[in-house]
């Protein structure tokens, strides 16, 4: 029951040596089944021939995923394995990643393009290259890998961060369930899926008490001493969790805020009239309602 562990701390890594942890954690996984060892030549060849498709899979989700562009051209990635033949064998030198820049129609080598694209890349890369190996070889279908990934939204643009999310959520709850784990530990409300809000943990530092980590529906919002703590969770939902302590009401979107406010001046039924965030769904809000639903009676959710 033990899991493949793959690190990545973003804040800890510059461009320079993103690429050399990337090859190496290819490297380790590849090992797991001996496909590339020493100067093994028949799994070197193996390698060399699964990473074309690998690489169709790892630019889909660059253009259908994540949606990278650039002044409106794709950009694509080409993963090579460098390779040298001696006397008697092929010798395996490394892992490198070629970012292909159509707009300008140039190939640079990944470290010299930006950052937040170096680390985005990097963890596709890993993920799509997992998917991969489960899917063809049986061995690595009998494993289960963690991947934890500390403030994967350095760098990132907000939409970009959503997407990332979003991407996360499928391979670890639709396409590769119980086989890739992904953890993220994040300041950004943009890296928060709300409809998984009962796998969230709030991570707090206390004077005395040191570093704790608490389930956010089990997180009593009574003793939070930072103000902090608690404001990514609510600003992706839109409202602070104090107000689910009240009656409210929660619409579709903002024209039936303005029609229930007008309705609620005359009958005065509830406390706090909100429009759920665009493309939420009402999971979130009914899990929330929940958690508070021994301090009040009346929320409702249209």
């Amino acid at each position: 029951n033990d899991f493949f562990t793959l690190l990545f701390s973003f804040p800890k890594y510059n461009m320079n040596n993103l690429e050399e942890i990337v090859n190496n954690y290819l490297i380790k996984v590849l090992e797991i089944d001996a496909l590339s060892t020493g100067n093994n030549t028949r799994a070197v060849f193996k390698v060399l021939s699964i990473l074309p498709e690998i690489n169709n899979n790892i630019n889909e989700v660059l253009r259908e995923k994540l949606n990278l562009k650039k002044d409106g051209s794709l950009l694509k990635i080409n993963l090579q394995l460098d390779t040298e033949e001696t006397e008697n064998s092929i010798k395996v030198n490394k892992f490198k990643i070629f970012v292909i820049d159509e707009a300008e129609g140039t190939v640079f080598p990944l470290k010299y393009k930006s950052a937040g694209l170096n680390n985005i890349i990097a963890v596709v890369i890993i993920v799509e290259f997992l998917k991969y190996l489960i899917t063809k070889y049986p061995r690595y279908n009998e494993l289960r890998f963690l991947i934890a990934i500390d403030e994967p939204e350095l760098h990132l643009h907000p939409y970009i961060q959503s997407k990332l999310t979003n991407y996360f959520y499928g391979v670890t709850n639709e396409e590769f369930k119980n086989k890739i784990n992904v953890i993220v530990a994040t300041h950004s409300q943009n890296m928060l899926c709300l409809d998984t809000l009962e796998k969230v943990y709030i991570v707090n530092y206390i004077k005395d008490k040191g570093t704790t980590a608490t389930k956010l529906l089990d997180y009593r919002t009574s003793e939070v001493t930072d103000i902090n703590v608690l404001k990514p969770i609510e600003d992706a939902l839109g409202t602070t969790f104090n107000e689910f302590r009240l009656p409210m009401l929660i619409v579709e979107g903002e024209e039936e805020v303005a029609l229930f406010r007008r309705v609620n001046g005359i009958f005065n039924k509830f406390s706090n009239i909100k429009c759920k965030k665009k493309k939420t769904n009402i999971a979130p809000y009914l899990i929330m309602i929940n958690k508070y639903k021994d301090e009040q009676k009346n929320s409702i959710i249209l």
